[in-house]
């Protein structure tokens, strides 16, 4: 799937995140870098891409590692 957006020159300085349904994140865009990153894989709540969640709208609790706490392993993974 190709998707293309024009984004406003307001969140220029922002990451950007592509979050599909309420909580899986598919693709991710730094300021910083002219990289972004693309999932590649389905989630499989391993809590590698929810680490470090700071920002105050994240609608779920928060454990003291910095992981979503409403993840759960999904298979073997």
């Amino acid at each position: 799937m190709k998707i293309t957006f024009d984004i406003p020159d307001t969140y220029k300085d922002m990451r950007l995140r592509l979050i599909a349904g309420h909580r899986e994140m598919v693709a991710e865009v730094d300021p910083w870098s002219d990289i972004g990153r693309v999932k590649i894989v389905r989630c499989n709540f391993c809590g590698e891409c929810c680490m470090d969640i700071s920002h105050p709208a994240w609608p779920f609790p928060i454990d003291d590692e910095g992981k979503c706490t409403m993840l759960k392993r999904d298979g073997d993974n």
